[in-house]
């Protein structure tokens, strides 16, 4: 297997936080993935968009949106 991390980015409204809950209790089994977790309501979603290698929202628009990071 190689040693190259997985990165996934997880965006949506609050019902992810059941998926953040579940990731971390197995997270420790699967070091070799990184997943990072963005919630804000639906009506925010359409507000990013796909620049590069990144998903970026348009200044002064990021605010509304809350990582699940601790």
């Amino acid at each position: 297997m190689s040693d190259d991390k997985i990165t996934i980015c997880v965006i949506g409204n609050s019902h992810i936080v059941a998926c953040h809950d579940g990731w971390k209790s197995i997270q420790p089994l699967h070091q070799s993935i990184d997943v990072s977790f963005f919630v804000s309501a639906k009506e925010r979603t359409p507000l990013l968009r796909i620049a590069g290698n990144r998903i970026v929202s348009d200044p002064g628009k990021w605010s509304s949106w809350k990582s699940l990071v601790e």
